[in-house]
């Protein structure tokens, strides 16, 4: 049975998702996510600049990709682990129990969306 923390688990492992950087486990072999390094914001000493970096790299990823990998974030590596597995583990659930945590026929930012909810035409109307 999943856990009731599921949802968020997933969403949060797209930001710290793998050790690679590249597409490997979607089955889009050498196709390189975008990597965000966002330390900047969590060392005081940082400059501006270094700071807008960030934030450039990150409004780029997000306007190309609509996602990317995040670093410099220091979330522990065991905690990151864990987390790729409860993800992992969650969509090799059946069907059936991924839905109870579906917000039915709309997209929602939390949740479990099925196949057929999102579509890229929608997005570009």
């Amino acid at each position: 049975r999943p856990s009731s923390m599921a949802p968020f688990l997933v969403a949060m492992a797209v930001s710290v998702w793998a050790d690679a950087g590249t597409c490997a486990d979607s089955g889009a072999a050498g196709v390189t996510i975008p990597t965000v390094d966002v330390s900047a914001f969590l060392d005081p000493a940082a400059s501006e600049e270094a700071r807008g970096e960030a934030v450039r790299a990150w409004d780029s990823a997000m306007a190309f990709w609509g996602f990317a990998r995040v670093v410099g974030h220091g979330v522990p590596q065991g905690d990151v682990d864990a987390l790729r597995a409860a993800a992992l583990a969650f969509f090799d659930e059946p069907l059936e129990n991924k839905l109870r945590y579906s917000q039915g026929p709309t997209y929602g930012p939390e949740g479990y969306t099925a196949r057929g909810i999102e579509s890229v035409g929608r997005t570009l109307a």
